[in-house]
């Protein structure tokens, strides 16, 4: 998974635990009952080797349960944590695998309570998370196909089609994002990464199957720019290179990919 993709994820988890919440409220449920009861799930598939094995499911760093905890606490608090555990694009993209089977049924008792109550059908609440389930998926199948070795025009043109409707999907069933100053509003999704989404397609007519692309000019100019300065990078003394020398392997990797669509092998033969 790569920087776009990574940032993209860890938003889509960010707006879970914020649907979770704000689903506590709208059913009259006790402050983080529902969030807790979510990380006991997430905790449930992992916490032994035989679940393990039977899930399929290992979560390669615990630590992503705390940055779970840490979420909750700022969406509740509306204070953002100066420090967050690490936790790395492997264990984010498990945990969206996870969370399509975990936010199944989970707020049901309170709100079948909650509706069996109101009198007015208008004041009874809808499950959320359906809905949540099904973004949440268009945009892993989106990425599973983003990800294939060999896409054809057509299946190009799906993957397209497919990353859009995805990143739609995403945005009307988070509904959340910032007022700007001049009064409009503008979605979480509405930012570089997510955006990025709507090129898949063109990404993978250009340079082939997302392995062999290279997202190294942007990282490390943010690791310059801003993480360094800021200590936010756990590899500060492991990356660097000239823009010249990352511009060099994004040619090789878009000469790669169109000697694999002529020859078919993988593997560029030179004198």
């Amino acid at each position: 998974m790569h920087g776009n993709e990574h940032g993209t994820s860890s938003l889509v988890v960010k707006c879970t635990v914020r649907s979770i919440r704000k689903f506590e409220v709208d059913v009259g449920a006790r402050p983080g009952v529902l969030v807790q009861r979510m990380k006991d799930r997430l905790h449930g598939l992992c916490n032994s080797p035989f679940i393990q094995h039977i899930t399929l499911l290992a979560l390669s760093n615990q630590k992503i349960l705390e940055g779970w905890e840490m979420l909750n606490q700022e969406i509740r608090t509306k204070t953002k944590t100066k420090s967050q555990p690490i936790v790395d694009a492997s264990d984010v993209s498990k945990l969206l695998l996870a969370l399509v089977y975990v936010l199944d049924g989970l707020g049901q008792p309170e709100l079948e309570a909650h509706n069996h109550r109101q009198i007015r059908a208008r004041d009874r609440v809808r499950d959320p998370f359906r809905p949540i389930i099904g973004a949440i998926n268009s945009y892993l199948h989106a990425y599973h196909m983003y990800r294939a070795e060999a896409l054809r025009v057509p299946e190009i043109d799906r993957l397209d089609t497919m990353s859009r409707s995805a990143l739609d999907k995403l945005q009307t069933v988070f509904p959340f994002g910032v007022r700007l100053k001049n009064g409009l509003f503008r979605s979480w999704f509405c930012t570089e990464k997510p955006h990025s989404m709507v090129h898949w397609a063109d990404n993978y007519a250009t340079v082939g199957r997302i392995r062999i692309m290279s997202t190294s000019v942007t990282e490390t100019r943010m690791k310059s720019a801003v993480k360094i300065p800021a200590r936010k990078t756990n590899n500060q003394a492991t990356f660097g290179g000239s823009i010249l020398k990352n511009n060099m392997e994004v040619e090789a990797a878009m000469e790669l990919s169109r000697h694999l669509d002529e020859t078919g092998l993988h593997i560029v033969y030179t004198n």
